[in-house]
């Protein structure tokens, strides 16, 4: 048995728990974190198949975790969304696309390989920060 901190109503008593339930709710806190997290930037779509949602969520802890053990080894404060992007930015640098004839005229803007793109609706833009307000979400 173990003290939890916590005094009960009433009695003004020290609450006491099993070691057990401290220790399942120390977990479930950090589960719930993740999920937290997980549900803020889904990539889970909406597939027929069954082993793709799996693959996708799969993939979504994958990368969870590997920012978490990136903060605990680097110890970086960064935002689980610019974690994101530093690594999809990571992988398409080595990525090698297969050169197309192409028709036409040949594109006057930036390569499409580059991730950010700038008139593309498919990547975040930060709202630049101006007098009233310092931190703009």
């Amino acid at each position: 048995m173990k003290k939890t901190g916590k005094p009960l109503f009433k009695t003004k008593e020290a609450v006491v728990k099993p070691k057990i339930v401290m220790d399942y709710n120390v977990q479930m806190n950090t589960v719930d974190r993740q999920d937290q997290q997980l549900a803020s930037f889904p990539i889970k779509r909406r597939y027929a198949k069954h082993y793709r949602k799996v693959f996708f969520y799969e993939m979504d802890m994958v990368v969870y975790n590997t920012y978490l053990l990136y903060k605990n080894i680097s110890g970086k404060r960064i935002l689980f969304v610019d974690f994101r992007e530093d690594l999809a930015e990571k992988i398409l640098e080595g990525v090698k696309l297969p050169e197309y004839k192409g028709c036409g005229q040949p594109a006057s803007g930036p390569s499409p390989m580059h991730f950010q793109a700038a008139n593309c609706g498919h990547f975040p833009n930060r709202i630049p920060p101006n007098p009233v307000k310092k931190k703009p979400s």
